[in-house]
Formats: structure tokens, C-alpha cells, sequence
């Protein structure tokens, strides 16, 4: 395992290099060590700089593999030294949610929000948090507000008409998920779920077509598979 002093001299970038090179491969013991040391001199030590692209990027590293808890330490270390970053705030948020603590993620987006309400990446996010809450009125709200400040964002547009559907709001979740393969053709999901609605309204030739497509889009995608499977039974 590297010593402080080593990892002090290698630099911290050598290390997060070697995590996204590693992607999802599992990273041993070593590894994990070495980075938690590695957090540990930047909050504690005076080798390297109390600089917030260190912590941000170190939060990434850890968030990709998976390891929350240090992924929200480093977030929130950065969060000190620049208050002020949406961006920051957002992923901090965004991992709360991924520890389960749905409560203090969207608390976070709220705050966030109110400094920043045409942020919609916040908007979005907070939308997956209600939702996960059980809040499904606050999650269609937030879902809209995301569309409404950038109407480019493919996922937000599905996750509207997701809700949208469980509403029984069934022509606007057509449009979301128009909007959304306007957005991306290619999006399979969104050619799904558009089947999904139009099955429910018994227009059975229009999904077939765009479950069909989800496949064509990719040959793999189970659901539009299966959704098919059970059309013809």
C-alpha cells in the first residue's frame, strides 16, 4: 500500500487515472486503501492543496466504484471550500440519495434550488428522489420543471411520461415520450414505455411498431421483448 508520503509525491491524478481505466472492474483492498489515504491528506495534510477539482474528482472516483460513503465525504469536503457550486451540491445530493437517505438528499436539491431554480439537472434529480419517496405529485412536478428548462434532456422527458402514465394522463405521456426520441431516436426505453401507453389504450398495431423499434434500436432489450411476448398471448 502507498504510504502518505508516496501518494503525496505520485499525485492524486495518477490514482483517479488508474479508477476510470479500471472502470468496473472490482478494485482490491490496496486500492481502496490508498484512496481512503488519499482523502485523508487532502482533508488533514498540507502536501497537497485543499483544492475542490481534487475532492470533486476523488468523489467521482469513488461514487464509479461504488463506495458512497467516501464518495459523499470528498463531495461534502469540496462543498466547504466552494459553497457556492451547483454542481458540488448536486452530486452531494445525488449520493445522500444513493446511502438511502432520501430525507437529506432532497432537503439538499431544495436548498439547491432556491439558489439556483434553473438549474435542471437539480430539478431532475429531485424528481428521481421524490419518486424513490414515494412522492409521486412532487416527482411529476419536478420532472416538468426539468423539461421546461431544457427540453434536450431525454431522460427527464421519460421520466415525465413515466409519471404521467400513472396518472392516467396517457396523450401527455405520448408527448414526453416523443419528446424524448425527438430528443434521442435511438432511445429505447422511450420507444418502450410509448408502447406500453399505447397498449393501454388498446391501439395494439401503433405499440407493436414501437416495440419493434425499441429492438431494432437494440436486439437485447428484454422489455420491449417480453412486452411482445405477452401482446401475442
Amino acid at each position: 500500500m502507498l504510504t502518505g508520503e508516496e501518494l503525496a509525491k505520485e499525485g492524486l491524478f495518477r490514482i483517479l487515472a488508474r479508477l476510470y481505466e479500471l472502470s468496473s472492474i472490482e478494485l482490491g483492498k490496496e486500492d481502496m486503501s490508498s484512496l481512503e489515504n488519499a482523502l485523508t491528506i487532502i482533508r488533514d495534510g498540507d502536501k497537497i492543496p485543499r483544492e475542490e477539482l481534487f475532492l470533486m474528482r476523488l468523489g467521482d472516483s469513488f461514487f464509479n466504484i461504488k463506495n458512497y460513503r467516501l464518495a459523499l465525504e470528498a463531495y461534502e469536503e469540496a462543498c466547504v471550500l466552494d459553497p457556492e457550486s451547483k454542481v458540488l451540491a448536486n452530486n452531494s445530493a445525488v449520493t445522500m440519495v444513493k446511502l438511502g437517505d432520501l430525507e437529506a438528499g432532497i432537503d439538499r436539491y431544495k436548498k439547491l434550488l432556491s439558489r439556483h431554480p434553473d438549474y435542471a439537472n437539480a430539478w431532475f434529480n429531485l424528481g428521481k428522489a421524490y419518486n424513490k419517496f414515494g412522492k409521486p405529485r412532487k416527482a411529476l412536478h419536478a420532472f416538468k420543471k426539468a423539461t421546461q428548462i431544457a427540453p434536450e434532456n431525454k431522460s427527464a422527458w421519460n421520466n415525465r411520461g413515466v409519471m404521467c402514465r400513472q396518472f392516467g394522463k396517457f396523450k401527455e405521456a405520448i408527448m414526453c415520450y416523443d419528446k424524448a426520441i425527438e430528443a434521442m431516436p435511438d432511445y429505447e426505453w422511450a420507444w418502450h414505455n410509448k408502447g406500453v401507453v399505447l397498449e393501454e389504450l388498446k391501439r395494439y398495431d401503433e405499440a407493436r411498431v414501437c416495440y419493434n423499434q425499441a429492438l431494432k434500436v437494440n436486439p437485447d432489450f428484454s422489455p420491449a421483448r417480453l412486452s411482445l411476448m405477452d401482446m401475442e398471448q
